[in-house]
């Protein structure tokens, strides 16, 4: 377990570790962390080396984010999960159902 320090990165304190858990207070604390306001970020390097990386984390709001890096890059690259409400939301966004509600081909008689 990692514990990112007020002012850290978690990109510098995780990127030379395999796999691990840490944590990021919420606030103006972690320069790097993508959680929205407040929320605390506690997270899992699945699998990591030096400098190569790739993750999951959560914030205290619900928010859900994957993370990855690579040699190149100077920097996490962050990926938020899309939440129900947004699936929701694409979901009765069709303009003439084209799919039935399981996945399937909707069919027309």
């Amino acid at each position: 377990m990692i514990s990112i320090p007020a002012g850290g990165s978690i990109y510098d304190e995780i990127k030379t570790l395999g796999a691990c858990s840490f944590y990021a207070p919420g606030g103006i604390g972690v320069v790097d962390s993508p959680a929205i306001g407040n929320a605390v970020l506690r997270g899992f390097q699945l699998v990591g080396q030096n400098n190569i990386g790739v993750g999951i984390v959560i914030d205290t709001l619900g928010n859900a984010f994957c993370f990855s890096y690579y040699v190149k890059d100077m920097a996490i690259n962050w990926l938020q999960m899309p939440t129900q409400n947004e699936k929701n939301k694409w979901d009765a966004g069709q303009l003439s159902k084209i799919t039935a509600d399981d996945g399937k081909a909707y069919e027309r008689i």
